[in-house]
Parts: C-alpha cells; sequence; structure tokens
C-alpha cells in the first residue's frame, strides 16, 4: 500500500533528523584524524553536488529554477550554508551532544515563528509534543557542560538559525520547481563557495575517507 504524501513527509524528516544526528559524531572523528572544518565542509559540499546531480538526472522531471523563486532559494541556500559551516564547526570545540542539542533547538524556532506570523499560539498539543521531543533530545544525549566553548556554541546556534531558513524558505522554492533542482542548484551554488573559503584559509587539511 503505498504511502500518502503526508507519511512520506513524515518518513523524510525522521531520515533527515537521523542522518543530522550522525553527522556530528563523523565529524568529529574525521577531525581526530587530522582534517580541520573548511576541508570537511568543501569534501561534503563536493560530493552532495555529485549525489545532487545524479537525483536530477535519475528522478527529477524538472529542472528550472523560475525566476519569482531566486528570493526564496538565495535564502534557503543561505541556510544551508550556515548548517555546513556552524553545525561542522560546532563540534571543533564543544561535545558532539551538546552540539546537537543545541542544533534541535531549530523546530521549536520554527514553531515561535509560525505562531507569530499566524498571530495565534501554536495548538497545545502541538507546542507540547515539540517540547516533549525536545526534553527526550536532551536526556538521551546528556550533554556535557564542562567543554563549553563560545565558538562552539556560536557555531551550533548559526546552524540552528539555518536550519529555520532551509526549512522555511526551502518549502516555497519547490512550490516552483522539483527537490532534486532545489538540491542541485543550491549545491552548484554552495561548491563554488566553499572551495574559494578554503583556498583563502590555506587549502585543504588531512582528510580521512569519511562518508559524513
Amino acid at each position: 500500500m503505498p504511502l500518502s504524501a503526508h507519511h512520506r513527509g513524515l518518513s523524510f524528516a525522521a531520515v533527515s533528523a537521523g542522518s543530522y544526528g550522525v553527522v556530528t559524531t563523523c565529524a568529529a572523528i574525521a577531525y581526530a584524524g587530522g582534517t580541520n572544518p573548511l576541508t570537511l565542509v568543501s569534501f561534503r559540499a563536493t560530493l552532495g553536488l555529485g549525489a545532487a546531480l545524479a537525483l536530477v538526472i535519475l528522478v527529477s522531471r524538472r529542472y528550472t529554477l523560475p525566476r519569482r523563486a531566486w528570493g526564496s532559494f538565495l535564502l534557503m541556500t543561505l541556510g544551508v550554508i550556515m548548517i555546513n559551516y556552524g553545525y561542522m564547526s560546532s563540534v571543533k570545540f564543544i561535545p558532539v551532544g551538546l552540539a546537537a542539542l543545541v542544533f534541535f533547538t531549530f523546530p521549536i524556532l520554527i514553531l515561535a515563528i509560525t505562531a507569530i506570523r499566524s498571530r495565534q499560539l501554536p495548538p497545545p498539543v502541538s507546542a507540547f509534543a515539540f517540547l516533549l521531543a525536545f526534553a527526550g533530545l536532551a536526556l538521551a544525549l546528556g550533554p556535557s557542560l564542562g567543554g563549553l566553548d563560545w565558538r562552539g556554541l556560536l557555531g551550533a546556534a548559526t546552524a540552528s538559525l539555518g536550519a529555520v531558513l532551509m526549512i522555511w524558505y526551502s518549502a516555497a522554492v519547490v512550490r516552483h520547481t522539483s527537490v532534486g533542482a532545489m538540491t542541485l542548484y543550491a549545491h552548484v551554488v554552495i561548491v563554488p563557495i566553499t572551495l574559494i573559503v578554503l583556498g583563502v584559509f590555506g587549502g585543504p587539511s588531512i582528510l580521512l575517507i569519511n562518508p559524513c
């Protein structure tokens, strides 16, 4: 029995959350092996470009990005860049669990922004579910407060705000094009930026073969 659009969306959200939960651990392993955040971000962006191109070729039927979607697209892409640099750099300075906990404040931020824009409080059930999920995450991760570093906290907070931008404005972009095309164009913008930043700050360091 095929899944409804609602259940497909929930499945994709669960996969995304799981991926973001794992990626900080992988990044910490890569840093222990000698790489740095700029190298890791560039590697992930380049790998993502190849994956997005394959997705468009194999699945997507819409390749264009209409001009009316450009504003939302640029803000969404900015959000992705904030996640890439913020989240990947945070675990260089603070424990993985704490970085994940700060990053996953973005659902609560989205709920608050939605309530402000609609000028009405969210349904009590939704608000309770968000807060309960965040509390459960905090208990599960048990982040250590002994290794606080403002650079790591700033990176994770930046990534959380970036996730708000990415999710909020990607919803507007996909009204005009496919998810595959949106992802491809985002990486077409992101990859040159990451490579330029990498070159300006000294080039790549040692990079472990790491899928994250």
